[in-house]
């Protein structure tokens, strides 16, 4: 497990970089549309961003909330889907996709935060029931 978060710590990093790069480049003032390619580049490198983050927060509670630990990953794993598919395919017009996407967006959401809550407030069981419902 430690060797799976070394890596995640440093894919993350790397996107952050990559990030930082086309930041400092001003590669966003050169996109002329969506559908151009270092548009989607960029889109693409901020969504794994996101979800690395996600899943390395989840990745913290793998042990002891295992059930949301693998509910998260495979909600992150669905919305990773999605939105790769709405960037680079031609899933945009599909309103499924959208509807399945922001919906495992949230539950992704949902869980990675009540993992944070028991970490940060494992002592303050009022606020995670008060979280949780």
């Amino acid at each position: 497990m430690r060797g799976a978060a070394s890596a995640l710590r440093i894919g993350i990093a790397l996107i952050t970089l990559l990030l930082a790069v086309a930041t400092l480049f001003r590669w966003d003032r050169q996109l002329h549309s969506i559908e151009d390619t270092p548009s989607r580049i960029l889109l693409s490198l901020l969504g794994l961003a996101v979800g690395a983050w996600m899943i390395r927060v989840l990745a913290a509670g793998a042990r002891k909330l295992h059930k949301t630990f693998l509910f998260g990953l495979g909600a992150i794993t669905v919305s990773q889907v999605c939105y790769h598919g709405l960037v680079w395919a031609g899933w945009k017009p599909h309103t499924l996709v959208w509807r399945v996407w922001w919906l495992s967006v949230v539950v992704s959401a949902l869980t990675t935060h009540l993992v944070w809550l028991h970490f940060v407030g494992a002592d303050q069981t009022r606020w995670r029931r008060l979280a949780i419902t």
